[in-house]
């Protein structure tokens, strides 16, 4: 028996597949505003799928939930830190970042840390400077606050309503400064700080 291969069939059968795949990839994609829209272990990020290389990010570019990268090297950190310590970290989008943790005393059992992520450097070039979180463009960072660093292996990020005022930054020293958080039961929690560098993970980004 002989079978005759119609060529035009075969390429159409092969572009149904790799059009199936691509809608397969891109079935779980969560398009947001801000990272309110977003899970707690995501961030809202400007993501320019399948753009040519010259094509502007407005044309082609969308904003999606994607996961970030900082956590799980800063659940190491926080097995450890009594007061407040600064360090280089990673944006969403593999640009140099500054992280900054707090220790906050809540009236709990349980150890709490603010985690403050600047994500753009450029931005404390000229202090003091105020943030609000959650930040509306998505570019600058945002605040997390983790109510049990003793279970790392389930964390509880929160994302608190904060603004964070930085009146000092010396790259690879220090970040000064102050942090007003909202929490989800009305109260708020206001807190200077000084936050050495640490060098103990140096971070690698790109």
């Amino acid at each position: 028996m002989h079978y005759v291969i119609n060529k035009q069939r075969v390429l159409t059968l092969f572009a149904i597949f790799i059009l199936s795949l691509f809608m397969q990839a891109h079935a779980d994609v969560a398009v947001c505003k801000t990272d309110a829209d977003c899970k707690a272990s995501e961030s809202c990020t400007t993501v320019k799928t399948g753009c040519p290389g010259a094509e502007a990010y407005s044309t082609c570019a969308s904003r999606q939930c994607v996961i970030r990268k900082t956590p799980a090297p800063v659940q190491e950190t926080l097995k450890i830190i009594t007061s407040p310590v600064s360090m280089g970290s990673c944006a969403p989008w593999d640009g140099l970042a500054v992280a900054v943790m707090i220790p906050i005393t809540l009236e709990s059992k349980d150890d709490t840390v603010a985690y403050i992520n600047l994500w753009d450097p450029k931005t404390l070039d000229n202090l003091p400077r105020t943030f609000n979180f959650p930040d509306k463009s998505g570019h600058l960072g945002n605040t997390l606050l983790n109510p049990n660093i003793k279970n790392l292996t389930n964390p509880r990020y929160e994302k608190p309503t904060a603004t964070v005022i930085i009146t000092s930054y010396q790259p690879g020293k220090y970040v000064d400064g102050e942090i007003e958080l909202v929490l989800s039961n009305g109260k708020i929690i206001k807190q200077h700080f000084h936050a050495p560098w640490s060098q103990d993970h140096p971070e690698i980004c790109g």
